[in-house]
């Protein structure tokens, strides 16, 4: 029962952390902004789960994940989240919450690859990890250009909230290679959780024979 209302419950969580942190942001054009980006993703993946396009729970988890990462980026604005437990035990001169937060992106190769696989996008499974690394890394890309558009139209403050660069010349490059370097393990936790399944799969297939 708790497996099949799993997305439910994170739904739900979801709405509850944006109705709180809608309330009274450090900036609210950069919050805006933030959201635009991610309440249609919110949505696309409503729509699918009502026609019934359904994921695994993970990846139900890793999508949830990112957007509760993004609404607190978005309400504090990312370089000013509370993430000092993170930067000292490290020893980061910056705040890393961004950078984590792309990692996290980068994640998102696991469900990409779930859904090329299942839906028979591509024959070779070694060739949808392949796509769903590069495209996740070039959805990176296209991110960094929209940020880019978008902070020249603001004003100064919610332009420096919204890049996040933090006075780092290679801020862009980094946050794309977090975007790649966790598209990487994305696919390595799908392939091991896919092993793990398959086995499975043949040990029942022992036992009833």
């Amino acid at each position: 029962m708790f497996k099949k209302y799993f997305p439910h419950l994170l739904l739900l969580i979801y709405i509850i952390e944006f109705i709180l942190l809608a309330i009274n942001p450090t900036n609210r054009e950069v919050w805006f902004i933030e959201n635009s980006v991610v309440l249609p993703l919110v949505l696309v993946v409503i729509i699918f789960y009502i026609k019934n396009v359904r994921l695994s729970n993970i990846s139900y988890l890793i999508i949830f994940g990112l957007f509760y990462m993004h609404q607190v980026g978005a309400h504090y604005m990312f370089e000013n989240v509370p993430f000092n437990w993170f930067n000292n035990l490290f020893g980061f001169h910056r705040n890393n919450y961004d950078r984590v937060g792309h990692f996290l992106i980068g994640l998102l190769a696991y469900p990409m690859t779930e859904v090329l696989i299942r839906f028979k996008a591509v024959n070779k499974k070694w060739f949808a990890c392949f796509t769903a690394v590069m495209f996740i890394t070039a959805i990176a890309a296209f991110y960094e250009i929209y940020e880019w558009i978008n902070a020249i139209n603001v004003d100064p403050v919610a332009s420096a909230g919204f890049m996040g660069s933090q006075g780092d010349f290679w801020d862009t490059p980094k946050d794309m290679l977090m975007d790649f370097l966790g598209g990487i393990l994305g696919v390595i936790i799908y392939l091991s959780v896919y092993r793990k399944n398959m086995l499975e799969q043949l040990g029942c297939e022992d036992v009833r024979s």
